[in-house]
């Protein structure tokens, strides 16, 4: 779990990966591109917390014992609009979370099954934050879309190389299919350098990120594709819990800059990290 900052690989192990000698076929295979960029990287300015996250912490509840009001959740049948305070009427998005005036013992709770993209949870002191319902745990994706889209991804003047417009340059990777492809990083400003598939860059003359592919657009060839952005998912302070939540394809997961009791378990949390800091390198 990425807790001040340490970075939580992917499933794969390093014996999984492949050398580009053992591509240079040229053959296509995705399922056995994996990311070779592994480097752990410290804190940056940029990344420190405002000073509105590191307010008062508030009452302090003894032992996260959270047994205050409790908010729901739902981003596929709720409404900003709801109180929130039951299933039947639970609140719609974490902007709106963000903005509740949580007390000391207050639990938010979100619906299992449901998913939120790009948005981050900011924690209050004191609070649990967890699921309820049945299903698959909640889901909190960095990534903005599904890029598996033909309109999203197009041609480019250099040969087998797909662009897409819309995602940022400091994006930490790219993810098929939920893992069954995971193209590697190539350090360069143009694609044209780009030369087995699954590769991919960030073109500063297109200005899109740019993916090798010869057996045709990876947005045809795919049913997902998301990228994994610069977001934190969750800021956790002082006596916090989170709990039964699924993070994926963002730059932290679960962040916190200092503060006691905080607890951070049964979650699931893959595709994190990759992004460059403010000193280019990347973890």
């Amino acid at each position: 779990i990425p807790v001040n900052n340490e970075i939580v690989d992917s499933e794969f192990d390093d014996d999984d990966k492949l050398s580009e000698n053992d591509l240079s076929d040229n053959s296509f295979s995705f399922d056995d591109f994996r990311s070779n960029d592994k480097e752990e990287t410290k804190n940056t300015e940029e990344n420190k917390p405002t000073s509105k996250e590191n307010e008062d912490e508030g009452d302090v509840v003894p032992n996260n014992v959270y047994n205050g009001k409790t908010y729901y959740v739902s981003s596929s049948m709720g409404n900003d609009a709801n109180d929130g305070l039951s299933q039947e009427k639970p609140l719609k998005t974490i902007d709106k979370v963000n903005s509740l005036n949580l007390a000391a013992g207050d639990n938010v709770l979100f619906k299992c099954g449901d998913l939120w993209r790009q948005t981050e949870l900011q924690g209050k002191p004191n609070v649990r934050y967890a699921s309820y319902g049945e299903g698959e745990k909640p889901t909190f994706y960095g990534s903005e879309m599904n890029y598996a889209n033909p309109e999203k991804r197009t041609s480019t003047q250099y040969p087998n190389g797909y662009a897409v417009s819309g995602i940022v340059s400091n994006i930490g990777g790219l993810v098929f299919n939920d893992g069954e492809c995971v193209p590697n990083f190539v350090n360069t400003d143009s694609a044209s350098s780009l030369t087995l598939n699954g590769q991919f860059c960030f073109d500063k003359s297109l200005g899109k990120c740019c993916v090798y592919s010869d057996k045709g657009n990876p947005a045809s060839l795919y049913s997902s594709i998301e990228v994994i952005n610069e977001k934190r998912m969750i800021y956790v302070v002082t006596g916090d819990t989170v709990e039964n939540i699924r993070i994926k394809y963002a730059a932290y997961g679960v962040q916190c800059w200092g503060g006691n009791d905080i607890v951070v378990r049964n979650m699931d949390i893959s595709y994190i990290g990759g992004r460059s800091n403010s000193s280019g390198i990347r973890a």
